[in-house]
């Protein structure tokens, strides 16, 4: 539940009908009342490329880049683990990261995670990574 200001928490409830309903509270009246409204269903953005999906909050077209390049990195981490059958403590120690933030990664939570850290990641059980730079059609 998000802190919608201090000592103020908000939560969200979907209904039947797919509208959404926001109760804000503290924690002192938490138990006495709840203030409530309801709000328009949130609808998706359906992407088909990383290109549109971070055009649609309007993101730079790196972001989308990468994302592509994280996702890379994370498939073939996944191989990896999977092949050698390790643990995330086995990776986590050997990488130098925490336990919860290697599942995290292995669950695609890519979110707060640098790209640095998915090489370090790799580099942990031997391999290493190797970038090719090219040319793209649209450059100028």
């Amino acid at each position: 539940m998000p802190a919608v200001n201090t000592g103020v928490s908000e939560l969200r409830v979907k209904g039947v009908n797919g509208s959404f309903r926001a109760f804000y509270y503290t924690a002192s009246s938490a138990r006495k009342r709840l203030k409530s409204f309801s709000m328009p269903e949130i609808k998706p953005i359906v992407a088909r490329t990383p290109e549109e999906l971070a055009d649609a909050p309007g993101l730079p077209l790196a972001a989308a880049k990468e994302w592509q390049f994280q996702h890379v990195l994370l498939a073939r981490l996944k191989e990896i683990t999977r092949r050698q059958k390790l643990t995330h403590l086995e990776i986590a120690r050997r990488a130098g990261t925490s336990r919860t933030r290697v599942t995290s990664i292995l669950n695609d939570d890519l979110q707060h995670v640098s790209s640095d850290l998915l090489i370090r990641i790799l580099a942990s059980p031997g391999y290493r990574v190797k970038v090719p730079v090219v040319r793209s059609d649209s450059a100028s």
